[in-house]
């Protein structure tokens, strides 16, 4: 099985390179990206949770 992705890894590289864009447009734009990146992380780590949660119950 492949590695997930490590979207607040992402998430943190995207803000960073935001903090330092001149471009106030283009800041907001990454901001919103590394957001919803944050946002996917939150999900996938519900989901796992979840799972977990199934699995403890049905053994």
């Amino acid at each position: 099985m492949s590695e997930s992705p490590d979207f607040r890894k992402w998430a943190a590289r995207v803000a960073r390179q935001a903090d330092k864009e001149r471009d106030a447009s283009e800041a907001h734009r990454l901001m919103s990206i590394a957001e919803y990146w944050v946002r996917l992380a939150d999900i996938e780590d519900w989901q796992r949770d979840s799972q977990a949660g199934d699995n403890a119950t049905t053994h």
